[in-house]
């Protein structure tokens, strides 16, 4: 009859097998690192932290004060919706 494999006749501690030595440690790899702000190539920015400007609020203003918008909008070359946007974050950002 065939005699019954062993696999730990010339081992003393069969976990050994699985902890690499000091010496089988590779050299860490160099790795280049992406300039902050930017992601690295092939990934995207996660759509549920971009915010965009998507929601839509109704205004009641007097007369006056749109036409100072618009002519302010005008003179800077902006839209009326960038300057009223740019006048609430800074208003909320004061709090």
């Amino acid at each position: 009859m065939a005699q019954k494999k062993t696999f730990l006749q010339d081992i003393e501690n069969p976990a050994e097998l699985f902890i690499s030595s000091k010496a089988e440690a590779p050299a860490p790899a160099q790795t280049q690192e992406a300039p902050a702000g930017k992601a690295p190539e092939g990934y995207h920015a996660n759509p549920l932290y971009i915010e965009n400007k998507s929601k839509r609020l109704q205004l009641l203003t007097k007369p006056s004060t749109a036409e100072k918008l618009r002519a302010k909008a005008q003179r800077e070359g902006r839209s009326v919706n960038d300057i009223v946007n740019t006048i609430l974050e800074e208003a909320l950002r004061e709090e």
